[in-house]
């Protein structure tokens, strides 16, 4: 993103929705949410959109990518399951 000239270019190439980035505290990588592997994960990349590497593979949706203060690793939240006046959801079958 060049903020002086307000040019702002997309740096994920992948159909899926990519939400949520987050710069490392140096800001060498990004960590961000995808659906690419069909449901939410964790995902970090180098700043310019390269190396792009899933990093969560539990159950449940992962979101929120957020660096610890060092920027040693990314921290996410994580639903394993819904309860909702529809009934029960896992996130992931």
């Amino acid at each position: 993103m060049d903020l002086e000239n307000r040019l702002v270019e997309r740096i994920t190439n992948h159909p899926s929705i990519d939400t949520s980035p987050s710069y490392s505290p140096n800001g060498k990588f990004i960590a961000f949410n995808s659906d690419r592997s069909g449901y939410q994960q964790i995902y970090i990349m180098k700043s310019d959109g390269s190396d792009v590497k899933r990093i969560s593979f539990g159950n449940g949706i992962y979101g929120t990518p957020v660096w610890s203060p060092r920027g040693d690793f990314p921290l996410c939240s994580l639903v394993k399951a819904i309860k909702s006046p529809l009934g029960d959801h896992t996130g992931v079958p």
